[in-house]
């Protein structure tokens, strides 16, 4: 499994363009951002059309900041 982090903005209430950045555990990128979507959604209520992902990229093990996502991808 690899870390992905994705960034981006979203509608929340009246402010169309709030800023975003979340990290995700996911074995490839599609998956990634298919992930962020649900998250994202759930989270705040948000559709998918509301949610405009800028970037994706891949990170190293050293670089995760989220302790969820770290012992996802090394078991530590």
């Amino acid at each position: 499994m690899k870390a992905y982090r994705i960034s981006g903005t979203m509608k929340m209430g009246v402010i169309n363009d709030h800023p975003f950045t979340i990290e995700i555990a996911a074995n490839k990128k599609e998956e990634a951002v298919d992930k962020a979507y649900a998250i994202l959604g759930s989270r705040h209520g948000a559709k998918r059309t509301e949610i405009n992902i800028t970037g994706v990229k891949a990170i190293k093990n050293e670089d995760i900041e989220d302790p969820a996502v770290r012992y996802m991808v090394t078991g530590v």
